[in-house]
């Protein structure tokens, strides 16, 4: 499922990368700065928990 969005979301920021689920609502948030090593980490942790 696609999700199309009609403005902005209030809770987008500048310089960061956001994960969403498959509804389209925020999952994950890293700013640009954050180590890759650290966004993969999160990733795998939050597919372990949530494996559906």
């Amino acid at each position: 499922m696609t999700s199309e969005w009609q403005q902005l979301p209030p809770w987008r920021e500048d310089n960061s990368v956001w994960l969403l689920d498959p509804m389209g609502r925020p999952a994950l948030a890293f700013d640009a700065n954050v180590a890759t090593e650290y966004v993969l980490d999160d990733i795998q942790h939050l597919l372990k928990v949530n494996p559906q």
